[in-house]
């Protein structure tokens, strides 16, 4: 998107209080923070080609904060793949547009030289096991870029509570992480996979699907409802075998296909009582990586 676009909206922003606000820098985003002292404020942070899941996060922070903030910052530092950052969905104009009616207060659009300054000091944090396993294992430096980001967007912002989907299951416990560690003070809230009728998880990169690629992304969720349903008869591992069996049949490229303890991923040999179970899988289509979970039990 020309940059000249986001100055055209930015400067309609400026003259038009009524709509939403556009803050490019830091410095604007301080002033306008500075303004709502006092008011609840929730952060939505995203990478822009917004969809339906993106909104009814933001739906959830107006429920519960009085100033609803969103980050639009698609961040280089979390793509191990440079392929994948150039071909990730970009579409500024329509994204403000659905901001305009979404409750957002204030959209935060940041360059990549405001975020991450000359200088900028790296954030160390223990993850423990979430940077190598799944995400962590196949998307080498992932999540440490997802802490760089964080810990910049919720130092700026100082939001009192953020809003994050469970699609990215994996990616919200680094968030906790990071909230634990620097920013205890910070409500996280965690609200459902928003999905397409045919169950598929909602995501930026399905707009990278052909009609036929999303039919049969479908499947995802066909498979993992599957396995959810031979939870306790079979072990961990008979199920991911033949969920993984699901997906071959389906002509769908299967990276990973787990069965975790949803409170720390660790991968259970057999099912223990008062454990909570999540299934996570990674597959491709035409040559697309798409994420989905379910809980289990």
């Amino acid at each position: 998107m020309p940059n000249n676009l986001l100055e055209l909206f930015f400067a309609t922003s400026k003259n038009h209080p009524e709509i939403l606000r556009i803050a490019k820098t830091i410095n604007e985003l301080s002033q306008f923070i500075s303004e709502n002292i006092g008011n609840k404020i929730g952060f939505v942070p995203t990478m822009g080609a917004l969809h339906q899941g993106h909104l009814s996060l933001i739906k959830a922070a107006g429920k519960s904060t009085d100033f609803v903030v969103v980050s639009l910052f698609v961040n280089p530092l979390q793509f191990n793949n440079p392929e994948d950052l150039e071909k990730y969905p970009r579409d500024l104009e329509n994204d403000i547009l659905l901001l305009e009616k979404s409750g957002c207060d204030l959209l935060f659009a940041p360059s990549v030289e405001e975020m991450y300054p000359e200088n900028t000091p790296k954030i160390e944090l223990d993850i423990k096991n979430l940077d190598s396993i799944m995400e962590g294992k196949m998307r080498k430096g992932h999540f440490d870029g997802v802490v760089q980001v964080l810990y910049r967007l919720f130092s700026v912002v100082k939001p009192d509570e953020v809003f994050f989907g469970l699609k990215d299951y994996q990616q919200c416990m680094v968030v906790k992480c990071v909230l634990k560690a620097y920013f205890p003070e910070i409500k996280l809230s965690l609200e459902p996979t928003v999905r397409e009728t045919s169950g598929l998880a909602m995501s930026s990169r399905n707009q990278r699907l052909s009609k036929e690629g999303q039919e049969k992304a479908a499947e995802i969720f066909k498979t993992l409802s599957y396995c959810k349903s031979l939870y306790p008869l079979y072990t961990p591992q008979e199920i991911i075998s033949r969920g993984k069996e699901m997906f071959k049949k389906s002509n769908i490229e299967t990276e990973y296909l787990e069965i975790a303890d949803s409170d720390n991923l660790n991968f259970p040999v057999s099912w223990e009582k008062n454990k909570n179970y999540i299934i996570l899988a990674a597959v491709y289509i035409e040559s697309v990586r798409l994420i989905d979970n379910l809980f289990i039990n």
